[in-house]
């Protein structure tokens, strides 16, 4: 009998990979037993770390993760290990056996590291499900272009006895996209503090300050990310389950004296955040005016710990409306609303103008294969990876960049998206680059969209059917699931995940994707072992064979052609590894 198995998932990024056997034993047709491991491991998280400046030929490489937090030591390896590797830039995570993650008990933790000539990082992490997770990083690159839309100030002042003798006037510039401006005034004879709230005393105060334009990609590299889970009220209480936030304008200030870190001040220091013009206010639903008062939150950079401040007052200045407020502290501070990541109850600093959710239907798109799993045969559904980022009407960001695997089948969505009058969407292809800008939208009345997945063809892009063998040198084959191949785009750098689907009892999966003709890939993989299974070769329908794959790591290629009745590139790919 016919099975449908319909796929659906809402993913906040893209990476990784993992096998995991399931099932039973049994003999396949070449001889091969199939083997079955029940112990396997709840929640996979794959982890993508890529450099933020798309396009940069320099990604991070091999480093190690820090894990921290009241749930790291639930956290284990593909390999049931500890040690927390990160391979080309991408990693693999899971729960121990017997953990499961739910909405009402979400495991939390803490990422951090830094990878060589990359800044350093460090990201909440939740897991509400057993099921995959993946996630991506934006790492920035040491010395290199910011970027689009962070700008940055780095300049000194003078210190008497560890205090500026002057005031101090520190204000970012309208460069590398950004249209905004951050300013902080300190008064003369301010007395600065250092972490353990010892008065410095110095004559060099170095002064680093960082402005993150909401409208671009800056928001894709704000210290620890728009999706914080270690969040704490006005009154200092924990938020239970974490928050997103949506944001007018962050910035973020450090300061040394002689090279000693600053972190609190004697005298509040006078802060402005520029607003952009016609932006609205999505707790009310309308266009923010002089003097409204807007959410002021900060983070702690050393915990990674966020907390709502005192209120910001709107003021005019010069025909441009600023967010005006005080800090008697350095961290991250940013005008941002806060909306509930969980069903939790709602906090007073969370106004009901966030709709639960938005449906994205989509429609018409070509891929279905039979494939078999346990006794039955079923249908498999594929789709494709997009990214979708919403804008108001006048071009301010009011949904962050979030990425669905899209099919006609998919079940999900799109959470926590302001109500607005008029908003529109960019819908991305991951893998191709192609965009579709849809027509605008009343989130205030809409809370479903249909999406013809035809509107991101193009005439360059290639199907490619990838199968994948897993067998080990005890003559047992190994079906995989929850596995990952990573995609990389050597001619544009881009890189991105996809989910390979474990569809046979003679296979350990297969992956389905459109690639763009005669660009060069690299498509990467992580074995049992914990090794790279990797190749890259140039998808030219004109010149495909098995002679052209370059480069191969870790397994043999047993078919490479493009076949012109099914107009696609049919690839198979065996892997032997003796852990099994």
């Amino acid at each position: 009998m016919k099975k449908k198995i319909v796929y659906g998932a809402v993913a906040i990024a893209l990476i990784g990979s993992l096998a995991i056997p399931y099932g039973c034993k049994k003999v396949s047709p070449d001889n091969y037993t199939i083997s079955v491991n029940t112990d396997v491991f709840s929640a996979p998280t794959s982890m993508l770390f890529v450099n933020a400046k798309e396009g940069a030929d320099k990604q991070p490489g091999d480093f190690t993760l820090t894990l921290s937090g009241k749930d790291a030591d639930k956290v284990i390896t593909s390999l049931g290990k500890s040690v927390y590797g990160v391979t080309n830039g991408f990693t693999f995570l899971s729960l121990k056996k017997g953990v499961v993650p739910t909405t009402e008990n979400p495991i939390v933790f803490k990422i951090a590291g830094k990878a060589e000539g990359f800044e350093d990082f460090m990201y909440d992490v939740v897991l509400t499900s057993k099921t995959e997770t993946n996630l991506e990083y934006k790492l920035i690159e040491e010395g290199a272009v910011l970027p689009t839309g962070l700008s940055e100030l780095k300049t000194t002042a003078p210190l008497t006895g560890g205090s500026p003798s002057a005031p101090v006037v520190i204000e970012t510039k309208e460069e590398t996209g950004t249209v905004q401006t951050a300013k902080l005034e300190m008064t003369a004879g301010t007395v600065m503090k250092g972490l353990n709230d010892q008065t410095l005393s110095g004559s060099n105060l170095a002064i680093n300050v960082r402005y993150y334009d909401p409208r671009t990609e800056a928001n894709d590299v704000v210290p620890g990310g728009l999706k914080p889970q270690d969040v704490l009220d006005k009154n200092g209480s924990a938020i239970v389950g974490g928050v997103q936030f949506l944001s007018a304008g962050i910035i973020k200030v450090d300061m040394t004296v002689d090279g000693v870190i600053v972190k609190n001040f004697d005298k509040p220091v006078a802060t402005e955040i520029e607003l952009t013009a016609g932006q609205d206010n999505p707790l009310t639903g309308k266009t923010i005016v002089a003097g409204d008062k807007l959410p002021i939150w900060s983070r702690n950079d050393q915990t990674g710990q966020w907390k709502r401040e005192d209120d910001a007052t709107v003021v005019l200045i010069n025909n441009v409306l600023v967010a005006q407020f005080t800090t008697s502290h350095l961290s991250c501070l940013g005008v941002l609303w806060a909306s509930p990541l969980l069903d939790v109850p709602t906090y007073d600093i969370i106004e009901p103008h966030f709709p639960t959710f938005m449906d994205f239907k989509f429609t018409d798109y070509e891929y279905v294969s039979e494939g078999y799993t346990g006794n039955e045969l079923m249908e498999m559904y594929t789709g494709r990876m997009v990214n979708i980022t919403g804008y108001s009407k006048g071009g301010t960001v009011i949904m962050q960049k979030t990425s669905l695997y899209a099919s006609p089948y998919m079940i999900g969505g799109l959470y926590n998206i302001p109500r607005v009058d008029a908003a529109y969407f960019i819908i991305e292809d991951a893998v191709t680059g192609k965009t579709f800008k849809t027509e605008e939208i009343s989130t205030k009345n809409t809370n479903s969209y249909t999406f013809d997945l035809n509107k991101l063809d193009d005439a360059n892009a290639i199907n490619l059917s990838l199968d994948y063998t897993v067998k080990c040198t005890a003559n047992k084959l190994i079906p995989m699931s929850s596995t990952y191949a990573v995609i990389t785009n050597l001619d544009t750098k881009k890189k991105i995940t996809v989910y390979i689907w474990a569809y046979s009892s003679q296979h350990a999966g297969g992956l389905k994707l459109k690639l763009m003709n005669k660009n060069n890939y690299r498509i990467e993989t992580i074995g049992l072992d914990g090794q790279i299974i990797s190749y890259e070769s140039v998808f030219d329908i004109a010149n495909i064979s098995k002679n052209n794959v370059k480069n191969p790591k870790g397994f043999t290629i047993d078919k490479f052609e493009y076949n012109p009745t099914t107009k696609k590139v049919e690839a198979a790919v065996t892997y032997v590894t003796s852990k099994c």
